[in-house]
């Protein structure tokens, strides 16, 4: 999908407060923004063609009839931009765990769930190359030439597919309204093969941080947790679809390559 330039820039802009923010990541900061919005402001190494297409993609999302948020423009702060998004009201997936972490088990399965309903999509053949995506974030890890050429010939191999994939699918990235699962954060969203969307989960699974805010108990229980919390989601999404695990394991060889672009800034 080509990207189609920023919407027109919103002349009103509401005051920037500290107390405002909802999260942040390696790409941006979140606050409530006005009436029913949200901004995503995104830090200033992240390119403007990162942006764009960011925008393009979700804008798309309502045909397909994906559950995200409604782009209702952009800003500019300081040489930022930013992205103001229909706000969704409801905590994250996350947040919600680590508020009741005894129901672990019923976040797992709407975890799994959720993902399946996703890829029951088929997305629009102008959609953005899974394998084209996870190809571009091999070239840019910090690994050496030899691994980055046996990661990319084994994701030659492997199946093409034309369903709508999130691309970094968790806990954080699912909201919940009282009208249902949302999903934000969709600019990594592909046209590809549901397991190859799978398998970056459970890469995220076993080796991504516990998002800050967790205690310090709940963060060593959460590590020790990992590959149970993987089994038990990867049970409830088979009720849905099929996995074929000797295909899982070697896309997920694939993305534990992929995942060392993040690093280096390797925007799709």
């Amino acid at each position: 999908m080509e990207a189609t330039g920023l919407p027109k820039t919103l002349q009103s802009l509401p005051p920037l407060r500290p107390e405002d923010k909802l999260g942040e990541g390696l790409a941006a900061e979140v606050y409530a923004w006005g009436d029913g919005q949200a901004l995503k402001l995104f830090r200033a190494h992240v390119p403007r063609t990162a942006i764009e297409h960011e925008v393009a993609i979700t804008k798309s999302l309502a045909a397909c009839g994906a559950a995200a948020p409604q782009v209702r423009g952009t800003v500019e702060i300081e040489g930022r931009l930013g992205i103001v998004f229909q706000r969704v009201d409801g905590p994250s997936l996350f947040d919600e765990f680590l508020k009741r972490p005894w129901k672990l088990w019923g976040a797992v399965r709407l975890l799994a769930e959720t993902h399946a309903a996703v890829h029951r999509i088929s997305a629009p053949e102008n959609f953005p190359s899974q394998r084209k995506q996870i190809g571009h974030w091999i070239n840019g890890g910090n690994w050496t030439a030899e691994r980055k050429a046996e990661a990319v010939a084994l994701l030659e191999r492997l199946p093409e597919g034309d369903r709508l994939c999130h691309g970094d699918f968790h806990p954080g990235n699912i909201l919940l309204s009282k009208a249902g699962p949302v999903l934000i954060d969709w600019s990594c969203a592909t046209r590809g093969h549901p397991l190859a969307d799978v398998a970056r989960t459970c890469v995220l699974f076993e080796t991504g941080p516990v998002p800050e805010g967790a205690p310090p108990p709940l963060k060593c229980a959460m590590n020790l947790l990992r590959g149970l919390v993987q089994r038990l989601y990867l049970k409830h999404y088979a009720r849905f679809h099929r996995i074929n695990y000797r295909e899982l394991a070697q896309w997920k060889q694939v993305q534990a390559a992929a995942g060392g672009a993040w690093a280096n800034n390797a925007f799709y």
